[in-house]
């Protein structure tokens, strides 16, 4: 292999095989020079959506002939320049010239082309006193983004902030995009970003992803097969956000109850709260109790009021507390055990003067759970005694019946909590 650049002579020398041998020769001289080298620059002649991809020229494939096939060339030397309109290329938004690195690739953001304008990018490849030229012509355009849009089925607007509440799972609709085909949804906390399975228009998020008083926020990609004149390098993409913070239930708090042990109808068990943190008020209090041996849950209306005197029915008693915030956030705390004592009997008069009572002072809920008690004793003794209940017991509980009802209807337009259950319980 002759090396450049350089003169060479070449000689043929001719012997004929004769006796002496005859010998002939011819010389020629001539300047071996070097290829000319090849500049190639690869994905270039055409258009890019500006903003969403990158550009991407590889000038990787140029070469020198003189070099074989297979072979690295470490002295080719590369560099890079741009032209709009004869002018130099610049920045749209700084109008700062663009430069480029010495190197075979350009690897840049597309944000600060303008669109719909014949950008001329030259590479020049050198080597020693060699050089090689070639260009290509990109385009920028808009890409279309499909609109895309969150609607929240779950969270609660406070003031211009998004809370969930740490027991409910969180429901997140794209309504925006009906020709979008695929979404890609994703979530984020202060530390983390996590891809949501699924790729439908919604999507579940349990309870147990969140931590109380963080902040998240849902992502949603959405994909669209470009329509019509729309442009888009691949699939269009759209996307959105929703900013949540996980609300904090009331913490902090106890309830006890006093006594804890008494006798049903006659008892009032005074249950009382106190102490529960919470940055959303005001706190309401729902109260609601439970005998062993029944499935039945009596509760009571919300009250902002943490005290509540209860009549309870003879048995074991679990009382439940429900604590809730002014988001809906709730905490629940549970008193076991609570003994209740049965009582013989009880007489109509005491019945009816404790109904007249809670009836002239409008105490609804005061009446309302009275009632349900002296309800639930009626029942226990109309199913242990049987066919051998005494006429007077029948008289008596009839009587006590009777005056409920009459008092129920004097109270109803108060509307007293399971006044309509409780009058069919005592019908």
């Amino acid at each position: 292999t002759l090396s450049t650049p350089g003169p060479y002579s070449l000689r043929l020398l001719v012997i004929l095989p004769t006796n002496p041998p005859a010998v002939t020769s011819a010389d020629v001289s001539f300047r071996l020079i070097s290829s000319d080298l090849v500049a190639v620059i690869r994905h270039g002649n055409s258009k890019l959506g500006r903003g969403s991809s990158q550009l991407y020229l590889d000038g990787r494939a140029s070469y020198d002939p003189d070099v074989p096939n297979g072979v690295s060339d470490p002295s080719l030397e590369f560099k890079w320049s741009c032209q709009v309109s004869g002018m130099i290329c610049r920045d749209r938004v700084s109008n700062v010239p663009f430069t480029f690195l010495n190197q075979p690739e350009i690897n840049m953001y597309t944000e600060g082309f303008d669109v719909n304008v014949n950008y001329q990018f030259t590479l020049e490849v050198s080597k020693a006193s060699r050089t090689a030229t070639s260009s290509v012509i990109m385009v920028f355009v808009d890409e279309y983004v499909p609109v895309t849009s969150i609607l929240s089925l779950s969270t609660i607007l406070v003031k211009g902030k998004n809370y969930l509440n740490p027991d409910q799972t969180m429901n997140v609709l794209e309504n925006s995009c009906i020709s979008c085909a695929a979404f890609v949804w994703k979530l984020q906390n202060q530390e983390n970003l996590f891809v949501l399975s699924g790729a439908a228009n919604s999507i579940f998020v349990p309870p147990s992803t969140f931590v109380e008083g963080q902040k998240y926020t849902i992502i949603v990609n959405s994909f669209q097969v470009p329509q019509g004149d729309q442009y888009c390098n691949g699939l269009c993409k759209g996307s959105a956000f929703f900013d949540f913070l996980i609300n904090r239930a009331p913490s902090g708090g106890f309830c006890g109850v006093d006594p804890t042990t008494g006798y049903e109808v006659q008892t009032r068990f005074r249950v009382e709260c106190g102490s529960f943190s919470d940055s959303d008020i005001p706190l309401t209090f729902r109260f609601s109790y439970q005998t062993n041996s029944s499935s039945e849950l009596p509760s009571f209306a919300p009250s902002q009021s943490p005290i509540r005197e209860l009549y309870l029915p003879a048995g074991q008693v679990n009382i439940t507390v429900i604590v809730t915030d002014n988001l809906g956030a709730e905490s629940w705390y549970k008193l076991s055990q609570i003994s209740v004592v049965p009582i013989s009997s009880i007489a109509p008069n005491d019945a009816q003067a404790a109904l007249e009572t809670f009836t002239k002072l409008g105490k609804t809920s005061d009446f309302s759970n009275f009632a349900v008690s002296l309800a639930q004793k009626l029942s226990r003794e109309r199913q242990s005694t049987g066919s051998r209940r005494k006429l007077s017991g029948l008289s008596n509980n009839a009587e006590i019946r009777s005056n409920t009802i009459i008092s129920l209807s004097q109270i109803i337009s108060k509307q007293a909590p399971t006044a309509g259950n409780l009058l069919e319980t005592l019908s």
